[in-house]
């Protein structure tokens, strides 16, 4: 007779089979082989258990009820070690690739088995009996040898569910549904334990595919997504915590974990789990020459070297790890031996050119004394001729005595800057105009309160080049001022009569101008601090502008940007500053 009790029996282990079958086919539309497959297998071996305990419940032949018993005694066992194949891949343990491991796992699946498919022989684990109440069903008497491998399949079952709830709170995502799907897969158990102390509560069937078929319906329907987004399988593979920025990519290169350094350089991943890496953060994946990259997030400018290698879980690629090293103290000091080389190479040239000059000057114009010394020409016009050439001699001497403090001024500030501070601009430029103030200049310095992170001595220096160039054009007022970021200090004086004027900051290259020299060691001191400097193109005659200069915030240096300005107002003598 067809009972309630009994329909609820049926009804459930025949919509686990179901289930079972419709998950496993849904399975396949996982994208990642390494879950993909085990929980594929996992899925359809209970599919065959559930439906062999369907079959216990409509079978009435007794040597058929025996042959589906052991079918699902069988399979059910293979379940565990489908369970614990999907449970190490899943969160990327790699245990199922270990050779002992997976000799082991075959061994006791081996003894298992041989033990159960022998009963009919020994019967040392179940004696067959088909009981009638509450309805027919297939009840075999168990041994303790049937609760010693329940016990074993079990604490396998535990080790799985012990590196899925790992990998749940590890995880920062919302896993809520995915510990609920968990917990259920678990529930049987209970059951199971039930049945076998109050037989007259449950009965002693295996429960255990009603709750894998709700985990695994579960997992490819209404938790999918944090199913996905959860394994780990790259991630595992890394130190959970490194000073590196760490991004890891599927093998599509969406997003799928990141460190805590990589969260704090670029915020933009919160949230970005399953996005192209590329539509996130561009600046994580390297050019095509390998330098390093560039990365201004936190208002510093750093430098980074990209190491990239493919993550694989046995024979399976299944994404790249992006591994950002911060060189950008390497990078610092390759730029300073850069800057010191071409700074050499600077000197280089300015040292054959603009003392070479002067010398062949000064060595023509002896030569010449020497030719009117042994000549018996007319005395007044040997004189006249002496006396120029003496003058001659001693303005290329005098030239020669200029180019060689500058140089030398040069060579001593050639270094690249280390220690840099916040000093304030106004303060710095009126230092500079002090060394080189003439009463029959007006100087006129309109600057906000700003600070700029430089040193001192070299910054004076750099503008006292700039000024000096003004009034060697014949300025007669020189102003300072701030545009777009950028420092231009502008004059009267008589713009330069050139095409190109970027040769005026070179050494050696021969133009009509004599403010050359200044010109090129300013654009050394410029190029030291990291600012560039050029003739700025306005309606005024002469304006020069200097750009990159680093301002500091007010909070930065409102301390140490006053204690400097107090100091340098102690060294200031009076002048003409307006």
């Amino acid at each position: 007779m067809i009972t309630l009790l009994y329909t609820g029996y049926l009804v459930s282990f025949a919509l686990a089979a179901v289930g079972c079958v419709w998950a496993a086919v849904r399975v396949r539309q996982f994208e990642e082989a390494e879950i993909r497959q085990p929980l594929g297998v996992f899925v359809w071996f209970t599919a065959v258990w559930a439906a062999s305990n369907t079959l216990l419940l409509v079978v009435s032949s007794e040597a058929v009820l025996y042959v589906v018993y052991l079918i699902g005694l069988v399979v059910g066992f293979g379940t565990v070690i489908a369970w614990l194949w999907f449970c190490s891949a899943y969160t990327g343990h790699g245990y199922h690739y270990d050779r002992r491991i997976q000799a082991a796992a075959i061994g006791v699946f081996a003894t298992v088995i041989a033990v159960k498919l022998t009963n009919p022989i020994h019967g040392w684990y179940f004696e067959p009996r088909v009981e009638t109440t509450p309805f027919v069903h297939f009840a075999p008497e168990v041994s303790v040898l049937y609760w010693l491998v329940t016990a074993i399949a079990y604490a396998g079952s535990a080790v799985g569910l012990y590196m899925l709830f790992e990998a749940y709170f590890d995880s920062d995502r919302d896993v809520t549904m995915l510990v609920g799907l968990t917990v259920v897969i678990a529930l049987p158990a209970v059951t199971k334990v039930i049945a076998g102390v109050f037989p007259n509560v449950l009965l002693l069937l295996h429960y255990e595919p009603i709750g894998t078929a709700i985990f695994a319906v579960g997992v490819v329907t209404v938790a999918q997504n944090s199913f996905v987004t959860v394994h780990g399988t790259a991630w595992r593979q890394l130190p959970d915590r490194l000073g590196e920025i760490v991004v890891t990519v599927d093998r599509a290169d969406r997003i799928v974990e990141y460190n805590a350094a990589a969260l704090e350089t670029f915020p933009e991943l919160e949230q970005a789990t399953g996005r192209p890496l590329a539509a996130i953060a561009p600046e994580i994946i390297p050019g095509a020459d390998g330098s390093p990259t560039t990365i201004n997030r936190t208002g510093h400018v750093h430098h980074f070297t990209t190491l990239i290698r493919e993550v694989s879980v046995g024979p399976h690629t299944v994404g790249r790890v992006f591994v950002l090293t911060d060189v950008t103290e390497l990078e610092r000091k390759r730029s300073r031996l850069e800057q010191q080389a071409k700074h050499a190479e600077n000197l280089t040239e300015a040292m054959a050119h603009e003392l070479r000059n002067p010398l062949t000057i000064v060595l023509g114009q002896l030569a010449r004394l020497q030719k009117i010394a042994s000549q018996e020409t007319d005395t007044a016009l040997s004189s006249a001729d002496a006396r120029a050439a003496i003058d001659s001699a001693h303005r290329a001497a005098e030239r020669i005595e200029v180019v060689t403090d500058d140089l030398i001024s040069i060579t001593r500030h050639g270094t690249p800057i280390v220690d840099s501070e916040p000093y304030a601009l106004r303060s710095l430029l009126e230092d500079a105009w002090q060394v080189q103030a003439d009463p029959a200049v007006r100087f006129t310095c309109e600057l906000p309160s700003r600070a700029v992170r430089t040193e001192r001595e070299r910054a004076i220096e750099l503008f006292e080049y700039l000024f000096r160039t003004h009034k060697q054009r014949g300025a007669t007022k020189i102003g300072v001022q701030l545009s777009d970021n950028s420092l231009v200090i502008e004059s009267d004086g008589a713009a330069f009569q050139t095409g190109n004027t970027d040769e005026l900051f070179r050494y050696g290259v021969e133009t009509e101008d004599q403010v050359r020299l200044a010109l090129a060691n300013a654009r050394t001191l410029a190029t030291l601090h990291g600012w560039s400097i050029a003739i700025d193109q306005t309606d005024c005659p002469l304006a020069i502008r200097l750009s990159g200069l680093s301002f500091v915030t007010d909070e930065e240096s409102s301390a140490e940007t006053a204690a400097h300005a107090a100091a340098g107002s102690d060294t200031r003598s009076a002048g003409s500053v307006d």
